[in-house]
């Protein structure tokens, strides 16, 4: 009888110290689970896969294969931080996906799930270790200058992210497999490049590789290499499609819009807040979907903008008609959510943060009837 009650408060005990997803396995299982490397990053990943509300049956293959994953790096002497994409490539490669026994119902992961679930442990891997990634003289480079656009130049991080592969690219162009040597290049040498760089109709990939190479050759000079020279081979773009001036947003129209917004709803409720963020406070949309709980100082009346753009947050006085709509969209509208941002998705990935293309395209919907769109090419 002693023994029983011992199992089952070991059994609670593990039941209330793991995330709510690991919670559903036998405690045999959570036992072997904690002796895994990637123990960590699934506990992690249990959370995210709870509160986004995925699938069961698909989240316990997700945890089960990232297991797989963490006994084979241990089988292999691997370390987590030593983990890159060949190491993902081989683990794809040599493993098997165990077979389903007889007496066991239960189903076993495929070989999608178990490399969707590999890849997550890659990313994780890369942001936790971003040092360990660096190996090659070329690594290094881009990465130093990836830190000078985020640091110096404060430029926003899907910017810096676009010029990070646009210099990767260029650099193995030229320099791949040998030492970097900036000043072996001539101006018609950066033209015949920009030549070749694939770009679309607008011809916006060339034209942010030229705006890339401006910044690196400013970079390279801060640094006492004087490459500046070479900006002479940068050929300029015109832009062959021009937008339409921007229509404007008069009382009449903007009381029509918000007329026709169901504030009944949860998600009205959402869409008129962030509308109003929009038309009283002049934010970008971009800031409108990164507003943070506590970025509102409701005492002082007053909120705080992330400013993606330039990556200086300033504060703002908070309209009493913003505020309202905040507030109610917080108490009656906003599901619980992990994440401190104010505007969340509803349905899919339920409870994370929303992005502003979703809420740009929630404005088309109630101002453009669907007749309007431009169709699309077949």
């Amino acid at each position: 009888m002693s023994s029983q009650i011992e199992r089952t408060f070991t059994y609670l005990t593990l039941l209330f110290n793991i995330p709510p997803m690991l919670k559903f396995y036998h405690p045999n299982r959570i036992t072997e689970f904690r002796n895994n490397c990637l123990f960590q990053f699934m506990e992690s990943e249990a959370v995210r896969l709870r509160h986004q509300e995925y699938d069961f049956k698909y989240a316990r293959h997700i945890l089960t294969s990232i297991s797989y994953f963490g006994n084979w790096l241990s089988k292999n002497h691997i370390q987590i931080k030593k983990i890159n994409d060949e190491i993902v490539a081989r683990f794809l490669k040599q493993f098997k996906t165990p077979t389903k026994r007889r007496d066991n119902a239960k189903t076993i992961p495929g070989k999608p799930v178990i490399r969707h679930a590999a890849l997550n442990v890659l990313d994780y891997v890369k942001k936790t270790y971003p040092l360990e990634q660096i190996k090659t003289p070329i690594q290094r480079e881009v990465y130093a200058f990836y830190e000078y656009l985020r640091n110096e130049r404060n430029i926003a991080w899907r910017t810096c992210v676009r010029y990070r592969n646009f210099l990767d690219t260029f650099l193995n162009y030229f320099f791949d497999g040998k030492r970097i040597a900036m000043r072996s290049l001539t101006p018609p040498m950066i033209r015949d490049y920009i030549e070749w760089v694939p770009s679309s109709l607008d011809e916006r990939t060339r034209k942010d590789t030229c705006s890339m190479l401006n910044n690196y050759f400013r970079f390279l000079a801060i640094k006492g290499t004087d490459v500046l020279d070479l900006s002479v081979g940068l050929p300029s773009f015109q832009s062959k499609y021009h937008a339409p001036p921007a229509s404007i947003l008069y009382p009449e129209d903007l009381k029509t819009l918000l007329a026709a917004i169901d504030r009944t709803t949860s998600i009205g409720k959402r869409t008129y807040a962030s509308i109003l963020c929009q038309t009283d406070l002049c934010m970008r949309l971009g800031d409108v979907a990164k507003i943070a709980l506590n970025d509102i100082d409701w005492r002082n009346g007053r909120i705080r903008i992330g400013n993606s753009k330039g990556r200086k947050p300033y504060w703002l006085p908070l309209p009493k008609r913003v505020g309202e709509a905040i507030a109610d969209y917080l108490k009656n509208g906003r599901p619980h959510s992990i994440y401190h941002y104010v505007f969340v998705s509803h349905f899919w990935k339920k409870n994370h943060p929303r992005q502003g293309q979703y809420l740009s395209r929630i404005i088309k919907d109630l101002w453009i009837p669907e007749q309007e769109y431009p169709k699309s090419p077949v």
